[in-house]
């Protein structure tokens, strides 16, 4: 799951904060969530090394907590 269990949103909100982060992050995250490829996959696709996909996915999903906790405070 991309956010945690305690933050509550909908695919909107969602789609909206994957939206809202930087290209190489959302590339990432659209590459192994909607199209469904693994690490690996992504990282030959993108040709970059699996460590640099794994660590921006992790960058990805602290960005993407942050923004969903901000959005339900604000509701």
């Amino acid at each position: 799951m991309l956010a945690d269990s305690a933050v509550n949103f909908d695919d909107s909100g969602l789609d909206e904060a994957i939206a809202a982060l930087p290209e190489t992050y959302r590339h990432v995250i659209l590459l192994r969530y909607y199209e469904g490829l693994s690490c690996q996959e992504v990282a030959q696709r993108l040709e970059m090394p699996l460590g640099t996909v794994t660590k921006t996915l992790s960058r990805a999903y602290a960005l993407l907590r942050q923004e969903l906790r901000a959005r339900e405070s604000r509701v």
